[in-house]
C-alpha cells in the first residue's frame, strides 16, 4: 500500500484523468479543450508524481510502483503524439484513426489510478 502522501497525489491525478475523460466523451469533443486538459494532466504527472520517491515503500511495492510510473509516463508520451495527430485530423474534417487509441490510453490511465489508490 502506498503512503498517504502518494495516495493524495494519485487521487488528484485520477481527478485530472477523469476530467479529460469527460471532455473526450463529449458528443462534440473540442480539440483545444482536450489539449489544454491533457497539458494539465501531463504537467501534474511530471511535477507531482515523478518527483515522488520510493524511500518509504517496501521493496516489492517499490518495484511495482516504479513499473507503474514508467508505464504511465510511456502512455502519456504516446497520448501526446496521437493527440497531436488527432487534432490535425479533426481540423481537416476527417475522422481520426487515433480516436480509439486515445480512448484506450484513457482507460489504461484510469486503471493505473485505481491500482494506485486501491479503489
Amino acid at each position: 500500500m502506498l503512503p498517504t502522501t502518494h495516495l493524495s497525489v494519485y487521487h488528484q491525478f485520477a481527478a485530472r484523468v477523469d476530467n479529460l475523460s469527460v471532455l473526450w466523451r463529449a458528443e462534440n469533443p473540442v480539440p483545444e479543450a482536450i489539449a489544454a486538459q491533457f497539458e494539465e494532466l501531463e504537467s501534474y504527472f511530471l511535477q507531482e508524481i515523478l518527483t515522488l520517491t520510493d524511500d518509504t515503500l517496501e521493496p516489492k511495492i517499490a518495484h511495482q510502483w516504479r513499473v507503474m510510473q514508467t508505464e504511465i509516463h510511456r502512455l502519456l508520451r504516446l497520448m501526446r503524439t496521437d493527440l497531436l495527430f488527432w487534432q490535425m485530423t479533426m481540423k481537416s474534417g476527417k475522422t481520426p484513426k487515433q480516436t480509439q487509441r486515445l480512448h484506450n490510453y484513457l482507460q489504461k490511465l484510469q486503471a493505473f489510478c485505481q491500482m494506485a489508490t486501491h479503489d
